[in-house]
């Protein structure tokens, strides 16, 4: 299928009710983006990539529309803030101009700092994705003169999940947050968050967590022992984590008896839509769905940097933590002692 014919082919804006028409938009901007990438894999020529170019800023115009569209018949700032932030990101992603995008930001930030319809697409680092760091700066400063706690804790929250990109991240960060807004739900995030770094260290042994499967079942991390576990937080949004399946699949082929690998999928796109795409790319590996990058389970579990993942040798003891350290040695040392 052509990527004009699929970028056509995706669902049209239906009539529903404001909060709906949130939930809506946000799902096709995901879903739009999401497929842009897998698409991206398929261009052959120069005449492909400005037709997917094309059809995608087409599709981004048309949900900032619809965003624009729907704000004007939404009661509450809340509904507007998240409507904001979609406008925000559709036009974002189909920018060339810094300046516009800069502008957005400030305006929204400045209109909408006491609202905790930014709080999401916050803890998301919607701003980060598209800002400079010195203009993201300015827009962290504007919300932190907020008047909702739930603001000024999303914010910091934000700063802190910028930080776990690399190995210098200071875990005891999310412990103050949470003490400092306690009543906050990005402050109790932050302690959940600290609670379960803390746990998940080299050479221990690994501390249960549940994960349900898109088969719906569900198994225990710690019910796997015997094998070599991988879990793998990962999303078709990110060309770094697209990147690793090829390795994905050859570890899974040579060690299937050895290996068991769940990945944890981040696509903002419905399960019968991310299962579908497993099946396009041959996945030959178990999937949770987790529905964004800040869903409950990645979160819980501090996952900020895409792709990341946990190492579990046979014995039920982590090799491996999120890091920025090359994974593959770890794995093969712990496979050949499986």
């Amino acid at each position: 299928m052509s990527a004009t014919v699929c970028l056509a082919a995706m669902m049209l804006i239906g009539q529903a009710n404001v909060d709906d028409k949130v939930n809506q938009l946000t799902d096709e901007l995901k879903q739009t983006m999401t497929l842009f990438e897998t698409l991206k894999t398929s261009v052959k020529s120069e005449q492909d990539a400005k037709t997917l170019l094309t059809n995608l800023n087409e599709k981004l115009q048309q949900i900032a529309a619809a965003a624009t569209k729907a704000q004007a018949a939404a009661k509450t700032d809340d509904v507007r803030a998240k409507l904001a932030m979609v406008r925000f990101e559709a036009l974002s992603s189909g920018a060339k101009n810094p300046t516009e995008t800069e502008k957005l930001a400030t305006d929204i930030a400045t209109k909408y700092r006491d609202s905790t319809g930014l709080c999401a697409s916050i803890e998301r680092l919607t701003f980060t994705q598209y800002l400079s760091q010195e203009k993201y700066v300015a827009v962290d400063a504007i919300l932190k003169q907020s008047k909702n706690p739930e603001v000024v804790a999303s914010s910091y929250l934000a700063n802190y999940f910028s930080q776990m990109m690399s190995d210098s991240a200071d875990i005891n960060k999310y412990k103050t947050l949470n003490q400092t807004y306690p009543k906050t739900k990005a402050g109790q995030r932050a302690g959940r968050i600290f609670d379960y770094r803390t746990k998940l260290s080299l050479s221990a042994p690994m501390p249960d967590v549940e994960l349900e499967l898109l088969s719906g079942f569900k198994l225990q991390a710690n019910s796997l022992k015997g094998r070599v576990v991988v879990i793998d937080f990962w999303g078709m949004w990110q060309p770094a984590c697209v990147a690793e399946i090829p390795d994905i699949k050859k570890y899974n082929t040579l060690y299937q008896s050895k290996i068991a690998w769940i990945g944890v999928n981040t696509d903002g796109c419905t399960k019968a839509y991310l299962t579908q795409q497993l099946k396009n790319m041959g996945a030959n590996w178990q999937n949770v769905y987790a529905g964004s990058p800040t869903g409950q389970l990645p979160m819980d579990l501090g996952i900020i940097a895409y792709p990341s993942k946990i190492i579990i040798d046979s014995y039920g003891i982590v090799r491996y933590v999120p890091s920025i350290r090359d994974w593959r040695p770890i794995l093969e040392e712990a496979l050949s002692k499986a």
